[in-house]
């Protein structure tokens, strides 16, 4: 799968296949289910989970999508470095990316640089690490 952004338009999509427990990049879901004649029926199967990019990179130029857990690293009040676990969401009330860490606060995406971002995981993979 791309780490980067599709370039093509200003959407792009990943999938979670619950059954077979791994993710289909979009040009991988075209290619399949144009192939098989269903176009974008993959929007209207059960055991898919669609997730949309956010357009934004961590540190790495990783593109971060919906369901990402991630670590964000900034400085509170007092001047100290505090890094917290987040899941990345789409507030439907808001209209925008937000990060809601496991302590149930919540902060804007676009609030952070891409080097105060990292990827390192997702919640269909690794919802271990939202146990902390």
């Amino acid at each position: 799968m791309s780490n980067l952004v599709n370039l093509y338009g200003r959407f792009s999509f990943r999938a979670w296949d619950e059954n077979i427990q791994d993710y289909w990049d979009w040009e991988e879901i075209q290619d399949d289910w144009e192939s098989e004649g269903y176009y974008d029926s993959v929007f209207r199967q059960d055991h898919w989970v669609c997730e949309q990019c956010t357009t934004k990179l961590d540190k790495n130029k990783k593109s971060i999508y919906e369901n990402d857990i991630v670590i964000k690293s900034d400085f509170n009040a007092a001047g100290y470095l505090r890094t917290r676990t987040c899941v990345v969401e789409w507030h439907p009330k808001w209209l925008k990316w937000i990060l809601r860490t496991t302590y149930g606060d919540v902060y804007s995406l676009s609030d952070f640089d891409d080097e105060q971002l990292e990827i390192v995981g997702n919640i269909h993979e690794n919802g271990d690490l939202l146990d902390e």
